[in-house]
């Protein structure tokens, strides 16, 4: 029985490289710049997101750094102590700066919907904030599910 091998498209490629920039901490700055962010989104795709898809592409083509990602390169490239910092710094900018800006979220969400006790009431803002991170670490775990989904593959 032949066994299907899945494999990373070209948009699931871009689409996991885009939010590791692209995330909720740039929203206000992209609020501000109006029209002027498609030029700049362009320009950082093409001097940012292409050089770094890029070389991530070129560094899981490796034999020997196919298994362990991020700490695996940085490791083998710099050092264990500097894989632990990398490591470390994606598991930090997740747990304390993606809450923060999931505490931004709902009080925008709030002003939008005019629910004041969203933004007002303490435990419902708590259940919302662990409500959304743990549907966006679930939708992580998963894989490529909803960006392939979004794409209609």
């Amino acid at each position: 029985m032949a066994t299907k091998t899945k494999q990373l498209t070209l948009f699931g490629f871009f689409a996991l490289t885009a939010s590791m920039v692209l995330d909720v901490y740039e929203y206000p700055t992209f609020a501000t710049s109006q029209l002027n962010l498609i030029f700049f989104l362009i320009v950082g795709g093409l001097l940012w997101f292409f050089p770094a898809a890029l070389c991530s592409a070129e560094m899981a083509t490796i034999p020997e750094w196919e298994k362990g990602g991020v700490f695996t390169w940085v490791s083998e490239t710099l050092g264990e102590g500097f894989g632990f910092m990398a490591i470390f710094f994606q598991w930090f900018q997740i747990t304390v700066g993606f809450v923060t800006m999931i505490y931004f979220m709902i009080s925008a969400l709030s002003n939008v919907l005019s629910w004041s006790a969203l933004d007002s009431n303490p435990i419902l803002k708590t259940i919302a904030v662990l409500v959304i991170f743990w549907l966006v670490t679930l939708n992580s775990s998963v894989g490529l599910v909803l960006p392939n989904f979004i794409k209609g593959a």
